[in-house]
């Protein structure tokens, strides 16, 4: 079963993602539903939520219980581990590693921080939880 999830802030996008077959899977495998999380147990979520806009590299430190426009990056992670095993979150490259890690110990298990660069400069951090 596939489906999105979406912030509330970003309905705007709404249609585009429903009537857009060839990004997303046909209707009949899914339902697009903002604002909600699986009701059954899911193999794995993707979270990638908006950072805040170009203002966040101005910080040395990316904080993400306080800095993310959608709220709190921590309980964000923690509604995801109640429905799904895995999650992979990506997070600005100036993100609180300790932070990170931090999340492996509240859900207890396994994780992996990866620093991603394009031309030799790390743009973002892409952090696995579960049985990476």
């Amino acid at each position: 079963m596939y489906g999105v999830v979406i912030p509330k802030e970003d309905e705007k996008v709404v249609s585009p993602i429903e009537n857009d077959g060839c990004l997303h899977p046909p209707s009949d495998l899914g339902k697009f539903k903002p604002y909600s999380l699986p009701s059954k147990k899911v193999d794995l979520i993707v979270l990638s939520p908006p950072w805040g806009g170009p203002d966040y590299l101005e910080q040395s430190e990316y904080d993400l219980s306080t800095m993310l426009s959608c709220g709190d990056g921590i309980k964000l992670v923690a509604a995801a581990a109640a429905v799904a095993d895995n999650i992979i979150y990506i997070v600005p490259r100036n993100t609180i590693d300790k932070q990170l890690t931090s999340l492996a110990n509240i859900l207890g298990c396994k994780y992996r921080i990866e620093n991603i660069y394009i031309n030799n400069k790390c743009k973002l951090k892409i952090a696995y939880y579960g049985n990476c």
